[in-house]
């Protein structure tokens, strides 16, 4: 029998006293520790699973929801709202507590707080992570052993992560336009968008290329609809100069705040231009035209990871599966043939 971690072995393995291990691990912020000896302790603490003993009850497992991106903006995402409301129906169905943190607050370079502690002090069992995040990151969780998932990213290392391919969603996208006489068509996207934004950006670019056609390419400072129509109203008169017939936003959000703009610079959509989304939004369709897009399966993506952590929690031997999930174009009254000029 596996003997179970008393605060003296972590003691012994950080080469510190006892007293020390406590008050690290109780957070008392009065006791003054370098960074590098607080770092060990709790890296010891999550790697063998101990728990102080007013932390030894029997809980509920608590898994910890890690966002990407700023509170308020992920809430007022739709796409990624999807998601993590099926994820934590799928959980709290399977009696699980969850709790949401934000990345850069909590586990970035510059929150002054090491995963480790994070983890600890919220008492987490395990993490799905919603969206990008730092390599380096990444390689702190594996250091410290805690089971977690990445969601819509994807890791070069061999870790369980759900997602759809973007790549095969912008080349459906342009497939679709070229079957309807478009050769001029444009990507509207982000300046400081995140790796799914820049994987969309580079398949566009390469598919464009292979297909010996003409990139073209609008940037915005930001994915906002409001950020976007302004943006958006400002290269109307490139795009009609260029004779663009066709434009895709990197995601529906972009895709209607453009067709808005578009639309009060007198181009009639999708008579002048067609205008495609990624993601399919409940506001895609409700929209008026109603929007062409890629239909990405985020409620499937949720239940997925939850499915995925909770197995990775209770099975001894943990298969790493990336799974990539098929996508489905939906054509509505946004896209048309190419006008013909």
């Amino acid at each position: 029998m596996k003997k179970r971690i008393i605060m003296s072995d972590i003691a012994r393995m950080a080469n510190v006293s006892k007293s020390t291990v406590s008050l690290i691990l109780n957070n008392r912020t009065e006791a003054k520790f370098s960074k590098e000896t607080r770092d060990k302790v709790f890296q010891l603490a999550c790697q063998h699973n101990f728990k102080l003993p007013y932390l030894n009850t029997d809980k509920k497992e608590i898994i910890g929801i890690v966002i990407s991106r700023h509170i308020k903006d992920f809430f007022n995402d739709p796409y990624y709202l999807k998601i993590y409301e099926s994820l934590n129906k799928y959980l709290e169905k399977n009696k699980f507590l969850t709790v949401i943190l934000n990345y850069t607050q909590y586990f970035s370079e510059n929150s002054g707080i090491t995963p480790g502690e994070s983890i600890y002090c919220r008492k987490l069992d395990g993490l799905v992570i919603m969206g990008t995040v730092a390599d380096e990151f990444i390689q702190q969780l594996l250091d410290i052993k805690i089971k977690f998932i990445l969601v819509n990213f994807s890791s070069e290392k061999r870790i369980n992560s759900v997602w759809f391919d973007n790549r095969l969603a912008v080349i459906q996208i342009i497939d679709f336009l070229i079957s309807k006489n478009h050769k001029n068509i444009a990507l509207l996207y982000p300046d400081s968008g995140g790796m799914n934004y820049q994987l969309r950006t580079r398949s566009f670019t390469a598919y464009m290329q292979e297909k010996k056609l003409k990139a073209f390419l609008f940037k915005t400072p930001d994915n906002t609809r409001k950020g976007v129509y302004h943006a958006a109203g400002s290269f109307a008169g490139e795009m009609k100069y260029k004779k663009i017939t066709a434009l895709i936003g990197s995601d529906d959000i972009m895709a209607l705040g453009a067709m808005k703009a578009l639309e009060d610079n007198n181009l009639k959509i999708p008579d002048d231009i067609s205008v495609v989304g990624i993601d399919d939004i409940p506001d895609a369709e409700k929209s008026s035209p109603s929007l062409t897009t890629i239909r990405v399966p985020a409620e499937e993506i949720g239940e997925i990871a939850g499915k995925k952590i909770i197995e990775m929690l209770f099975e001894e031997k943990n298969i790493i599966q990336k799974i990539e999930l098929g996508t489905e174009l939906m054509i509505r009254e946004s896209s048309g043939p190419a006008k013909v000029n």
